[in-house]
């Protein structure tokens, strides 16, 4: 009943492992590769019904966390990558390339104060920091 512009999609903490079915799944595996594209699918069919004239923004997730290994989180941005590509509703939104400009992944936003809260959640500092960058990333190019 809103009927948003923008809907924003980040699921990162799927690039962790899960149990499926009494064993580890990792996002490099390709039963977790089309069952993750199914989940996806379905997830744009309720967008395109709930709010077809919005754009939606989906972000992929930073490859250095203290929850997943680089390998999973590299297989699963290629995953929502190629989801995403596939979809003209879809915008791809690089937070991957923001947090971590050229592989280098500060932990402080640039004023100093620090981007994290632990080993992975943003700080309210960086949760700001990383609004200010999404906002832009949702304005219409």
């Amino acid at each position: 009943t809103t009927s948003p512009r923008v809907v924003v999609v980040h699921l990162g903490v799927d690039a962790e492992e899960r149990w499926v079915d009494g064993r580890r799944l990792s996002p490099c595996e390709r039963s977790f590769r089309q069952r993750y594209t199914a989940q996806l699918q379905r997830a744009a069919r309720i967008w395109a019904e709930e709010a077809p004239e919005a754009r939606v923004v989906l972000l992929n997730e930073r490859t250095v966390t203290a929850t997943t290994g680089q390998a999973a989180t590299g297989c699963y941005n290629a995953i929502v990558r190629r989801f995403a590509v596939a979809r003209p509703q879809v915008a791809l939104v690089d937070l991957e390339g923001f947090l971590c400009p050229d592989r280098q992944c500060p932990q402080q936003i640039p004023d100093g104060r620090p981007l994290y809260a632990g080993p992975v959640h943003l700080s309210r500092p960086g949760r700001g920091y990383v609004a200010g960058w999404l906002e832009q990333a949702m304005r219409p190019t």
